[in-house]
């Protein structure tokens, strides 16, 4: 396993994160940030354990967003089409 880990391309992981603008790792980490600072208000305020279900439907959703601001770039989304002039009638 540590021969995984010495031998993986932290450079180019490195690169990978730090571009953007903001950087990539910052996106991600504001995005998890938000979501722990709503953990810590629930808890403070003493609110009710969320049901399993509801848990793992928001664990899902972070990891997802997470996922997207990371692989945003290889998404592919069409453009709509522009037209030369507006008509005035």
């Amino acid at each position: 396993m540590w021969q995984a880990v010495l031998q993986a391309r932290w450079a180019e992981l490195n690169a990978f994160f730090s571009a953007g603008n903001p950087p990539i790792i910052t996106q991600v980490l504001v995005l998890n940030t938000l979501f722990f600072l709503i953990h810590i208000i629930r808890k403070a305020r003493g609110a009710n354990r969320l049901r399993p279900q509801t848990a793992l439907y928001v664990q899902g959703v972070l990891i997802a967003l997470n996922f997207f601001i990371i692989f945003e770039r290889s998404f592919v989304i069409p453009e709509l089409p522009r037209p030369g002039y507006i008509p005035y009638w």
